[in-house]
């Protein structure tokens, strides 16, 4: 078995294993007869933003800013360009998977990217990506800064904006009082399976509609507008609302909001934030309504008519906008029977995984004297009392060779053109490969090169080995090469 088809095949099994944990996960809370599980969240949503947002200081604890630097943008690029894929692919086939599917499964699909953090572990490695894209000189600087302050600013934006409105509600909000409503309240998160008074019921005049805000159940309110309510009305405003918040519809959002920076110059993000927070709202009243009559149902669609207006920042709301009125109340009178799509979203979640490191970028061409020696080739000693390993030489398998002329070696390398990969990769594929050892400056690296590509695996002054990606611009000139070794 070849190097690329045994990597694939170890990253196709810990795809398949996380694609069945999708597939259990949705078909456990369909079945599941306890309201709490069946609205629990499928996926952790915080997962991967909290990862990205936490991975400059992780890098910057090492000291080196350039390799912390690098290592971000490399793993953000890595993410930027299958959430993309992704997402504009979701767009153009939402319209068939709405007739056909849940809106539970929609709901699911739009927040399936969240599990890419677990392409970020060694364990998921891919062989060589299935197309590089070279980035022209100087733009990968230019374009880092561009990006990181769009992505800085939309989520800066965003958030200032969900904070704004969130103290408008609260200003003028007050504890809602009636005992009838607070024992409604209270039997209906003991419903859900949330502890009595672990969420706050507030009344507020800045309230258009019934909503709840927050990102954690300890700062969550869910809010009511200053007027009337029926007890019916009020038991399907506490339903819905619980739902969201046992499910994490507002993480749900505020991760839909950090795709949407991530890949801010990309208009299919704006567009596909918008679409998730409908499914997110349809997820929420077919589970509220899964077993009502027609006449709650007609009810249901009653309050909706009656509740106008759109949440700001990362809220759930219980009415609609205009564009999305028509079309969710058409679903709540005519549910119709639609397919659990267990089984699709296990296969989405498998290629979502196993196609996140397809496409990488080459970036900053520079040479072996600048990557591989620091820029002080001669500085560069051979170790191992200068041995080379030559994999794959004439078919012969893995040999070990002597050089003869550690000048000339170390002077070719160093000659190398060279762009930088993005993602992670284990870049040999079988073929003929040289593993050179050599310290520079007394630290210890291991340059690893093919037809294609070059690694470097340095170990720094903290003892942990940092591995970088290469693509060659061009093959090394094997027969120059030999002629430098000769068999140990």
């Amino acid at each position: 078995m070849t190097g690329m088809s045994s990597t694939n095949l170890i990253r196709g099994v810990f795809c398949a294993v996380f694609a069945g944990f999708v597939f259990w996960r949705l078909m456990d809370h369909l079945t599941a007869l306890e309201p709490e599980k069946r609205n629990s969240p499928l996926v952790d949503t915080m997962i991967l933003p909290v990862f990205l947002l936490l991975l400059p200081l992780m890098f910057a604890a090492t000291g080196n800013w350039p390799q912390a630097a690098a290592a971000v943008m490399d793993c953000t690029l890595g993410l930027a360009v299958p959430i993309s894929v992704y997402f504009a692919l979701l767009l153009a086939a939402l319209p068939l998977l709405r007739r056909r599917f849940s809106a539970r499964l929609c709901a699911l699909l739009w927040l399936l990217p969240a599990i890419l953090y677990v392409t970020q572990y060694s364990f998921m490695k891919s062989a060589a990506p299935r197309a590089v894209v070279y980035l022209p000189d100087g733009a990968f600087p230019a374009g880092a800064w561009v990006w990181a302050a769009g992505f800085c600013a939309v989520l800066a934006w965003r958030t200032a904006e969900h904070l704004r409105y969130r103290h408008a509600l609260l200003a003028q909000a007050r504890p809602v009082t009636e005992p009838w409503v607070l024992a409604l309240w209270d039997l209906e998160q003991g419903t859900a399976g949330v502890r009595r008074r672990e969420l706050q019921l507030v009344r507020s005049a800045a309230a258009a509609m019934p909503l709840s805000i927050g990102l954690s159940r300890r700062t969550t309110r869910v809010v009511l507008p200053e007027r009337t309510y029926t007890r019916q009305e009020l038991t399907w405003i506490f339903r819905h609302e619980l739902t969201h918040i046992c499910r994490g519809d507002a993480q749900g959002k505020f991760f839909l909001t950090f795709c949407t920076a991530l890949c801010w110059w990309n208009p299919l993000m704006w567009l596909a934030m918008g679409r998730c927070a409908e499914d997110l709202e349809l997820s929420c009243d077919e589970a509220v309504l899964e077993d009502a009559e027609a006449a709650d149902r007609r009810a249901y669609a009653e309050l909706l008519l009656s509740s106008a207006g759109d949440g700001r920042g990362y809220t759930t709301c219980l009415s609609a906008s205009a564009r999305s009125l028509r079309y969710r109340l058409r679903r709540i009178l005519h549910p119709g029977r639609r397919l659990f799509g267990g089984f699709l979203a296990a296969l989405l979640a498998f290629s979502l995984l196993y196609g996140s490191s397809a496409v990488s970028f080459a970036y900053e061409r520079g040479t072996g004297r600048d990557w591989l020696f620091d820029g002080t080739p001669e500085a560069a000693v051979l170790s191992e009392r200068r041995y080379i390993w030559d994999s794959n030489r004439d078919g012969r398998g893995e040999d070990l060779y002597v050089c003869t002329d550690p000048a000339s070696l170390i002077d070719h390398l160093a000659g190398l053109t060279l762009y930088r990969y993005t993602g992670q990769y284990d870049l040999s594929n079988g073929g003929r490969e040289w593993e050179v050892s050599c310290t520079v400056d007394g630290r210890y690296r291991s340059i690893t090169f093919g037809e294609s590509f070059l690694q470097i695996m340095t170990v720094g002054e903290s003892n942990r080995p940092v591995t970088r990606s290469f693509r060659l611009a061009a093959p090394p000139d094997w027969a120059y090469l030999e002629s430098l070794t000769e068999r140990a």
